[in-house]
């Protein structure tokens, strides 16, 4: 378990057999809700997640299989150390086992290039659209892939990646232009066709929350290294330079647009979403292609030690950059680690700077080439601890586990035909419940609830902008008692509170503003928010 939209993204995918306005939810993302929808409703909701991330692992290597062939087209050979480069990045072989959108978007993105290097443009474009109602940040690469096509569709190239040989050249990647967007277009058609509304709402107001402040320009830097490890990060940088200078320009273009748009995202603070590791998963295809073409071995030895340089420069600058940019998020509060970790971190940054600087500038030459040596030993070694760390066994978190304790206690007080307001997924998963995606859990629905209604409060929901209900909604109001509590790990301030409804609450004109705003249209809130499933077919509904 990586994060928990990896449940939420299932359990949306799962909700629309029962409620098909999923199918088009924009947080639940067409381009993964639509293939995951099937496998999502095989059997009890244990079984249908293990399927689903078996589908995810299964798409996980077919990219990576993609990606080689669109590197050997590229130049960029053996395609097994571009495979093993695709599951040498942390985040991506994490991903290969969730359910997460990034990992289909990344299929979509490794498909689309696989098929414009083979010159099957139109169904190129029709693929890399799908990838834009998967991840809606991939918009940004955009302008990269329809310049790509135009200049290739006029030059007429050998191996043109939107070439189309039986069409005349100055007409060959209109369409693909065109069709480039009708995956978006449908969406929203469909949207305004059957809810009256569409995305504009929630993408006209740029703007963030409490909970994702402005960071600075180093702010996403440190995320960035998780994804991309300064080793495979030093190698990239050098690999985009080599195929620049061979005109294919179009994967170093693609990882710098969206890492650009990334970086620019969290700075501002924008949409309360940039900021994750994890995004940069969408475009695994770029940088396994990316690194092994910095990796390669060269044709000549002058060759081999300007690129050999190269790589020792663009790795001291990128621990040099990266050192920094965790003592400043560190020191301004907006990166969590322990004092013992960031020590490690800055001490092991600074270390691997100095040494990559003198692997490429000591003298005598007998010197920088010990330095190399030891560069390169700490490098891998570096580059094998991250991934282990970060590549671990799927496991239900800390507070995935409180949930799961919080529903047994229920169950185990004989409270579990009572009507249940919970903020945090893992109670909907645990329960079998199937939410509504129009019903809004905030106070409204709180005070809509029957007398004798149960409310878990956790401290990661529960307060967050979207839902609004901090713990003395619940805590100071005589018309709920508490019921029990669970304490946080190593706080006095609680994890969770289950609090009963004893006596009727009166229901507010309108809950607060919240953020992210919705874009479905909302139906007003009548006591329950959720159908219960019965086994893993038959959904009964509640009354009125």
């Amino acid at each position: 378990m990586h994060h928990d939209d990896d449940l939420a993204h299932f359990l949306m995918a799962r909700w629309s057999r029962v409620f098909p306005e999923y199918l088009l939810h924009f947080w639940a993302r067409p381009g993964f809700t639509v293939p995951y929808a099937a496998v999502a409703n095989i059997g009890s909701a244990d079984t249908a997640w293990h399927l689903c991330r078996l589908l995810s692992a299964v798409l996980t290597g077919a990219s990576a299989v993609l990606t080689a062939q669109v590197a050997a087209r590229w130049g960029v050979r053996p395609g097994w150390a571009v495979v093993v480069a695709y599951y040498a990045l942390p985040m991506t072989a994490l991903l290969a086992c969730t359910t997460l959108t990034e990992t289909t978007a990344a299929f979509y993105l490794a498909a689309a290039l696989w098929l414009g290097s083979h010159g099957r443009v139109h169904l190129a474009a029709v693929v890399f659209s799908i990838a834009l109602v998967t991840r809606y940040d991939l918009a940004v690469l955009v302008p990269a892939w329809w310049l790509w096509g135009t200049v290739r569709a006029t030059t007429r190239a050998g191996n043109a990646f939107f070439e189309s040989r039986s069409s005349p050249a100055g007409a060959r990647s209109i369409p693909a232009i065109v069709l480039t967007l009708w995956a978006p277009l449908a969406y929203v058609v469909l949207l305004w066709a059957f809810f009256g509304t569409g995305p504009w709402k929630l993408l006209s107001h740029p703007t963030g929350s409490s909970e994702y402040l402005p960071g600075g320009l180093l702010a996403y830097v440190p995320q960035a290294l998780l994804a991309i490890p300064p080793l495979i990060f030093a190698l990239s940088c050098v690999g985009a330079g080599r195929l620049i200078c061979r005109n294919v320009w179009l994967p170093a273009a693609l990882a710098g647009l969206y890492l650009g748009a990334h970086v620019v995202l969290r700075a501002a603070g924008w949409y309360a979403s940039a900021g994750y590791a994890r995004f940069l998963v969408a475009i695994s295809p770029v940088w396994a292609v990316l690194a092994i073409a910095g990796f390669a071995r060269p044709v000549s030895h002058g060759l081999r030690l300007r690129q050999s340089r190269g790589i020792w420069w663009a790795l001291a600058g990128i621990w040099m950059l990266g050192t920094v940019a965790v003592a400043v998020e560190c020191r301004g509060g907006r990166l969590r680690l322990s004092t013992d970790v960031r020590n490690v971190v800055l001490c092991v940054g600074a270390a691997m700077s100095l040494v990559s600087l003198l692997a490429c500038t000591a003298w005598p030459v007998m010197v920088r080439r010990a330095m190399a040596g030891v560069g390169a030993v700490a490098a891998v070694m570096t580059f094998l601890v991250q991934w282990s760390l970060i590549v671990r066994p799927l496991r239900v978190p800390p507070h995935g586990r409180l949930a799961h304790a919080a529903c047994d206690w229920i169950a185990a007080a004989g409270l579990d035909d009572r009507p249940l307001l919970a903020a945090t997924p893992w109670v909907a998963y645990r329960r079998g419940f199937v939410e509504s995606p129009r019903i809004h859990k905030g106070p409204r629905l709180a005070a809509s609830m029957p007398i004798g209604s149960l409310a878990l409060w956790d401290a990661i929901y529960s307060p967050s902008d979207y839902h609004a209900l901090p713990l003395s909604h619940f805590a100071a109001n005589p018309a709920y008692r508490e019921r029990h509590r669970w304490p946080g790990d190593g706080d006095s301030a609680p994890a969770m509170v289950l609090f009963e409804k004893i006596s009727a609450t009166m229901q507010p004109d309108a809950d607060p503003p919240i953020y992210p705003p919705h874009v479905m249209p909302q139906s007003d809130p009548q006591g329950w928010y959720y159908v219960r499933e019965d086994g893993a077919a038959r959904v009964s509904r509640p009354p009125g």
